[in-house]
């Protein structure tokens, strides 16, 4: 979820090449230029999945793998992403994107769905 280059929360499948590490599920908040990891859970191997949910101002992020349970890490302040609070002019956006931060990789994000 994006207000701006400041201003967004990240949820973010990282690790090692494949078979080299284990992977790790990310929530980040990026506030004012400064960004943390609120929280974090390390995952299996295989596919998996991504959820956001939105109450309010509140968001919800979490995933699914391996066995398909649904688990929730942590829930996050939307308030950040306020274009009034964060003095921008655009409302947030929400969207997917897949990086290799501009070094060659072999992983792979393959999107079946979004659903917004």
């Amino acid at each position: 979820m994006r207000l701006s280059d400041d201003n967004h929360y990240l949820l973010v499948v990282a690790g090692a090449e494949i078979g080299t590490g284990p992977r790790r599920v990310l929530a980040v908040r990026r506030q004012g230029g400064h960004q943390d990891v609120v929280a974090g859970a390390e995952i299996g191997p295989g596919p998996g999945r991504l959820m956001l949910s939105a109450r309010g101002q509140d968001y919800r992020l979490g995933y699914a793998v391996g066995d398909g349970s649904e688990r929730y890490l942590v829930t996050v302040d939307g308030r950040i992403l306020d274009p009034a609070t964060a003095g921008s002019f655009v409302g947030v956006w929400i969207g997917l994107y897949a990086t290799s931060n501009g070094r060659p990789t072999r992983s792979r994000a393959n999107v079946d769905w979004f659903e917004y």
